[in-house]
């Protein structure tokens, strides 16, 4: 991605870089945390606003991938992974409804999704502290869900992740 400024990135100890990740701005930052059972994404934006692109470097996707977003606010969560595209937002005003849509090849309109997709998740939004926040987090707190696993079903090279903390006029 032409423009894109290379993030941290995350290794094994003595082994291969797990991804390559490049951020559109600099004071962005995406840390990989891999745990026993899961891999986790923490982005980190100051200015709410951002992208990012995710290269795999093994030969497979972690097969749990959770995303925390470190945002006052979600109104908008891209993720494209191959020709699939899955939405996220939550809105801003109570009562914070959250809704979820995927795009895929076509397809002339997003497909607004509910708990019967194989893309549905869970959207969890956490204080600093890690437990449940109502409405929007506070100083210190995410949005947090896990990767659709039909998302990468199809192992894509990359994920493009695309996201807006609150609309500005």
């Amino acid at each position: 991605m032409s423009g894109f400024a290379m993030c941290l990135v995350a290794a094994c100890a003595g082994a291969d870089p797990d991804f390559a990740i490049a951020c559109q701005r600099d004071d962005d930052r995406i840390e990989v945390v891999v745990e026993a059972k899961r891999t986790v994404l923490e982005v980190v934006s100051p200015r709410g606003i951002g992208s990012a692109s995710i290269r795999r470097c093994r030969p497979q996707w972690p097969a749990t991938l959770l995303l925390r977003l470190h945002l006052r606010g979600l109104e908008m969560l891209r993720l494209a992974a191959g020709p699939v595209a899955f939405e996220v937002a939550v809105s801003s005003s109570p009562p914070h409804a959250v809704r979820r849509s995927v795009s895929q090849p076509g397809s002339q309109r997003d497909k607004t999704i509910d708990r019967s997709s194989r893309y549905w998740t869970e959207v969890r939004i956490l204080n600093a502290d890690g437990q449940p926040a109502g409405g929007q987090p506070d100083e210190g707190g995410y949005f947090e869900l896990e990767l659709p696993a039909e998302l990468l079903s199809r192992n894509p090279e990359a994920i493009e992740i695309r996201w807006i903390d609150f609309y500005r006029d």
